[in-house]
């Protein structure tokens, strides 16, 4: 029996960009020592695999020219003239041109003259010859470890390149190749905790309890059972197996993100879509809704591993005082009471559907107050032990919102305007003016005490009011901001008692108000080059920075665990948390 031996042919393809493929060739020891005896090698050439035929002169291995010159699409022509074989790409200036005769020790690369360390043979009727000579003549490049590799864009070129993993630089090696950077595969996996085991052509990779196995010669992967394609074909140089990087980052569950600084690896694979609305629960744990364009559900991420706790059916998730549990309303309307430490989700009533929306609790937890119906025109009380909803107070003033709660537990207080007036033509067929005097959002109270429920109007102005709040003593804070400027800055305002108002903050480009459950107020400011977090303190007028970035913030929620953010993401915004004066993504 025949000893077979190994080699391996990888030739790129011809449009930029196309990837290395790695075949395993075999040809019998016999045929590589016999002198003028033609051999044959099964190579993925352009991505496909072909035969290739060699033959060895003075021990030096030549290949095929029209081997070759199909490789690289190039043209072979016999010029009778010459007595020689002109293997061609191009027309024109811009044409390139081998010209080879067998038996001499050089050849014409584009009309001059190179010499060989091997002459090109005719073996019946094909011209062999070095493969080295032919590539680099055609500007490409070969690299020669216990194979043979080829790429038809320039030279190859390894190098150690720097690689983000969770924020911290990585020194991994790196082989540029046919235009494309290729990276080790036991060296990122390793920065990403997987485990590399290379038997002969297989790699396989742990992590987790996920397994991917990688074959050199083939563009697909083995991913938990399930074949995944390749961006590339993954090759092997000096015992080091080189793949295209997101091909590794999918082959073990982890993450590849585009930064402001390039590309940056994470562990673990990060939630996407749409993510917004991040809720403190404990140092460790985070509420966040996400869309990912077709369900709109909440999360419970783990801050730290970035892991998925849990999920819940719903969005609006509103935690109760102590932090023990959260209320949410599910697609249908039925509100749902969560145990935030064991994730149980109870429903509160079967019969209770009406559309909830803006959940507020009262102090002790026993209920929660909301607007109801499709137009957010009642308030209604949910009592959390029977599930009974009943009506506080309702009017012809629909959309309100900002609904917000007292610390003694005695007000209301939300915002809403007043529809305009509108006149139709004379005979009534189109709308003739909509009159919107007297519209303006303003912001009412409620004093859930009084024998008669009704509202009252703090404000009357004609700006827009924005996040208000109740303080401790009862007064009120907002964000004012005129609708018909573009130039003038937001006023953070306090409504004192007699209803008149004062200006906390005027300087400041404001954002978002929140304020947290300690009662603590903090503003979300756009700066010259980003974003700024203050606390305000609203006796002094005093602003106290937490926090400064160049990422351009959409909203905060400050919490004394931390500061959690939302920025623009890949589809939508994502989730990111203030950690040791950097901001780290907790979505994407």
């Amino acid at each position: 029996m025949k000893r077979e031996i190994t080699s391996l042919v990888i030739a790129s393809a011809v449009i930029t960009g196309s990837a290395f493929s790695p075949v395993m060739i075999k040809a019998s020891a016999a045929s590589v020592q016999q002198k003028q005896t033609v051999g044959q090698e099964t190579a993925l050439l352009n991505g496909k695999p072909m035969t290739v035929h060699t033959t060895v002169w003075n021990k030096q291995k030549l290949y095929s020219v029209n081997d070759l010159a199909k490789a690289l699409s190039a043209k072979v022509q016999y010029d009778k003239k010459l007595k020689a074989t002109v293997i061609s790409i191009g027309t024109g200036k811009s044409k390139q041109s081998v010209t080879v005769k067998s038996g001499t020790n050089e050849v014409a690369v584009n009309g001059k003259k190179v010499k060989l360390q091997a002459p090109p043979r005719l073996v019946g009727k094909t011209i062999f010859m070095d493969a080295k000579t032919f590539v680099q003549a055609f500007g490409g490049g070969i690299l020669t470890d216990k194979n043979l590799l080829i790429s038809q864009m320039g030279s190859f070129k390894m190098a150690a390149a720097k690689i983000n993993v969770d924020s911290s630089a990585k020194a991994i090696k790196s082989l540029k190749m046919n235009g494309k950077y290729y990276y080790s595969v036991q060296e990122t996996a390793a920065a990403l905790g997987a485990k590399v085991s290379v038997k002969g052509i297989t790699i396989t990779l742990t992590k987790e309890g996920n397994t991917s196995v990688i074959n050199l010669s083939h563009n697909i992967m083995e991913v938990n059972g399930k074949s995944v394609n390749l961006h590339s074909y993954p090759v092997m140089v000096k015992g080091t197996v080189y793949a295209d990087l997101l091909d590794i980052v999918n082959a073990i569950d982890a993450d590849m993100i585009k930064g402001e600084n390039g590309y940056e690896l994470r562990k673990i694979k990060l939630l996407g879509g749409d993510s917004f609305a991040p809720i403190w629960i404990n140092s460790n744990t985070l509420l966040v809704t996400n869309d990912n364009g077709m369900d709109e559900v909440t999360y419970m991420l783990d801050a730290k591993t970035k892991k998925t706790v849990k999920i819940f059916n719903g969005t609006e998730f509103t935690v109760s005082p102590d932090r023990k549990q959260a209320i949410y309303s599910d697609p249908n309307g039925f509100a749902h009471l969560v145990n935030l430490s064991t994730g149980e989700d109870k429903q509160l009533s079967a019969e209770e559907d009406s559309i909830k929306t803006e959940y507020v609790w009262a102090a002790d937890g026993s209920k929660v107050y909301m607007f109801q119906n499709d137009k957010a025109d009642q308030i209604g009380m949910l009592d959390l032990t029977t599930g009974t909803a009943t009506k506080v107070f309702a009017d012809s003033l629909a959309y309100k919102s900002d609904l917000k709660l007292s610390a003694d537990g005695k007000k209301l207080l939300y915002v809403v305007g007043k529809e305009g007036k509108t006149t139709n033509t004379t005979d009534g067929t189109d709308v003739d003016n909509i009159d919107m005097t007297g519209t303006e959002p303003q912001v009412y109270v409620i004093d859930l005490t009084a024998k008669e429920i009704k509202p009252e109007a703090v404000t009357t102005g004609t700006e827009n009011k924005v996040s208000p709040v109740f303080l401790q003593d009862g007064s009120i804070i907002y964000i004012s901001s005129n609708p018909d400027s573009e130039t003038e800055l937001p006023v953070l305002k306090k409504i004192n008692a007699d209803k008149s108002e004062t200006a906390l903050v005027s300087n400041k480009d404001i954002i978002s108000l929140q304020q947290n459950e300690e009662g603590k107020l903090f503003i979300l400011t756009a700066e010259a080059a980003g974003s700024a977090v203050y606390e305000v303190d609203t006796a002094s007028k005093k602003l106290t920075q937490l926090m400064k970035t160049p990422a351009e913030l959409t909203s905060i929620n400050v919490s004394k665990e931390g500061i959690a953010a939302t920025t623009a993401g890949l589809a939508g915004d994502k989730v990111v948390l203030y950690v040791n004066g950097k901001l780290a993504d907790l979505t994407k």
